[in-house]
Formats: structure tokens, sequence, C-alpha cells
């Protein structure tokens, strides 16, 4: 099995881009071979504890977020809670 693993700037307070841009770095990680890919826990939010402070409602994410519902659908997975937690940048596949 390749795990490949992934860090990227995420957009402040953008789910909706950051997680577009995790779909497709997952998309890119199976063109190259990857099974799982794994990035950093708070990569939808980029870190931003104020503004998870601030608006827990709509800085939290689970895996039935609507917001995830396109992204996910494009990603090779076919577990949605497996798809949140995937993504990439700069591209880390073992093995490669």
């Amino acid at each position: 099995m390749i795990i490949a693993a992934a860090q990227f700037t995420p957009v402040p307070r953008d789910i909706d881009a950051n997680a577009a841009r995790m779909a497709a770095l997952v998309t890119e990680a199976a063109g190259r071979g990857a099974g799982p890919v794994v990035f950093a826990e708070l990569a939808l939010s980029r870190y931003d504890v104020a503004a998870i402070a601030a608006d827990p409602q709509e800085m939290a994410v689970t895996p039935e977020d609507a917001r995830l519902a396109p992204r996910v659908r494009s990603t090779p997975c076919t577990d949605r809670r497996s798809s949140v937690r995937r993504g990439l940048t700069g591209l880390t596949v073992a093995g490669k």
C-alpha cells in the first residue's frame, strides 16, 4: 500500500476552497498510485482558532457537511469520512 502525506496553505475561513483543493490533491495522489492520503487535522479551517471560537457553527465540519459533498464526489474514495481526511500539495508518495 502506498500512503501519501500532504501539506498545503489553506485559505483563511474558506472551507469550500480548502475542500476543493484537497479533493484535487487526492485525485492527483490517486493518479500517482497512492491509497490513503493524510494531511493536517485543521487544514479545512486553516488553524484559525479565533475564527473557530468566534463562529463555531460555520467553522465546524462533519462528514455530512454539505460544503464537502461536491468535493467528496470528485474524489476516488467512496467513504465520505475518509475523503474528508484526504488531501495533498507538497505531494509525498511513500514508495515512489
